[in-house]
């Protein structure tokens, strides 16, 4: 069952929100070169925004596959225990929340250290 409650607000956000964060990374591409653009904040906040948005994609593909089961549920079942599943929990799930945490952690870090 496609799932219309859930995919009409997250499709309302994602698409602006990722033609934004695009047009941000193009900006920061152009200009990297300027002495500003050059400090570890936005080295992160480019690598990081890259690395998200590919992994907030492969999250809702998976979420397609494994809760809409566009394909039937036969599709589910006979990749049990092999590649799918894994790469769902462990590609998607798993690193997004610790490549969430990490770059907090660093960016904060950061901060710490041009502070003091």
């Amino acid at each position: 069952l496609f799932r219309i409650g859930f995919w009409v607000p997250v499709l309302i956000v994602l698409i602006p929100s990722t033609i934004l964060e695009i047009r941000l990374l193009l900006i920061l591409w152009r200009l990297r070169g300027h002495v500003n653009y050059k400090s570890l904040f936005y080295r992160l906040f480019f690598i990081q925004s890259v690395i998200e948005l590919c992994l907030i994609y492969l999250y809702l593909l998976g979420q397609l596959v494994v809760k809409d089961q566009p394909q039937g549920g036969d599709f589910l079942l006979t990749t049990n225990g092999s590649f799918f599943g894994k790469f769902y929990y462990y590609g998607t799930v798993y690193w997004f929340f610790h490549i969430q945490v990490f770059g907090v952690v660093v960016q904060s870090f950061n901060r710490y250290l041009t502070v003091c």
